[in-house]
């Protein structure tokens, strides 16, 4: 059992680093626009809501989470509930992001085209942002999407490449970095990201880094005979 899950990992990663090698810098252009659109947004007091179907969904939870650790506004958006009353989350200056291998989701689809086709009357000045692994290919996200990022297609687990595995790390490789680029827009404060951690490793680790840095500055000068400077490490500050 231990060959076959190294097997499995290995074999992701190869499938990833594949995947990685056919972006094209003109599709890496493209998620920078995408970057810049949603930093505007948060500028602009808007939010960004990641939505998705199925397996996409865990992925959106997890990108929505990320962003309220470094502080910026987000939230996930259920596109299947939207149908029942859950549009009355968007607003203006929003940009929903929005995750479909394909770019074929039905479900993903009926609620963007309806948001799209009511717009003016629910948040006429949202955005959405559409991400698939189509490779390029036409698909239904090219209808609804007001900025279209179609990535290289990416092999799935050999052992059953029905069950989306490889797909959904490069989804939260691509959605982790461009929140990440967006922060670094906006200057956001990354020091912040451990006080909104009081609990686990993460605080102990930057305890531990604040107090090797209290230790290095505890150094006096003092002057020799004959005038010299001399580093005294004072050994009893706390």
């Amino acid at each position: 059992m231990k060959t076959l899950v190294h097997k499995g990992i290995a074999a992701s990663v190869e499938s990833l680093v594949a995947w990685h090698n056919n972006i094209s810098d003109a599709q890496y252009d493209v998620l920078g626009i995408a970057a810049d659109i949603i930093a505007n947004a948060l500028k602009s007091d808007g939010k960004v809501l990641f939505t998705g179907i199925g397996k996409n969904v865990h992925c959106c939870e997890k990108l929505a989470a990320t962003c309220y650790s470094i502080s910026l506004d987000a939230a996930f958006f259920d596109a299947v509930h939207a149908m029942h009353g859950d549009f009355g989350m968007i607003r203006n200056n929003d940009v929903i992001v929005a995750f479909s291998k394909t770019g074929n989701t039905s479900e993903l689809a009926t609620a963007m085209i309806y948001l799209r086709e009511h717009r003016e009357l629910l948040a006429p000045n949202c955005q959405i942002i559409g991400i698939n692994f189509a490779g390029g290919k036409v698909t239904d996200m090219n209808a609804w999407a007001d900025l279209l990022v179609s990535l290289p297609a990416i092999d799935e687990d050999s052992r059953n490449p029905r069950i989306p595995t490889n797909s959904l790390l490069a989804s939260q490789l691509v959605g982790d970095n461009i929140m990440l680029s967006v922060a670094e827009q906006l200057g956001t404060d990354f020091d912040r990201f451990y006080t909104c951690h009081p609990g686990g490793g993460l605080q102990r680790a930057r305890q531990a880094e604040q107090t090797q840095s209290e230790v290095a500055m505890q150094t006096a000068i003092r002057l020799d005979s004959q005038g010299n400077a001399i580093h005294t490490q004072h050994n009893d500050c706390k």
